[in-house]
């Protein structure tokens, strides 16, 4: 994280609830959860921190970067 960005303008993107998603929570930033990997697995634990957004895929990112 460079000194001029604030937590607002950085997003943590992964497939992992336990990792990404949960690393992004405890810095207070947008995540995103990517349908690949880990995600079929972790979709339907309430026990585990909830993404920001969910996509289906990273090449769906800039069109999610773009409208937020």
């Amino acid at each position: 994280m460079a000194a001029h960005d604030a937590p607002s303008d950085l997003w943590v993107v992964g497939d992992d609830r336990t990792t990404d998603i949960l690393m992004a929570c405890e810095a207070d930033v947008t995540s995103g959860q990517v349908r690949t990997g880990k995600y079929a697995d972790q979709c339907n634990c309430d026990d585990l921190p909830a993404p920001t957004h969910v996509i289906d895929s990273v090449a769906d990112l800039p069109a999610l970067l773009a409208a937020s």
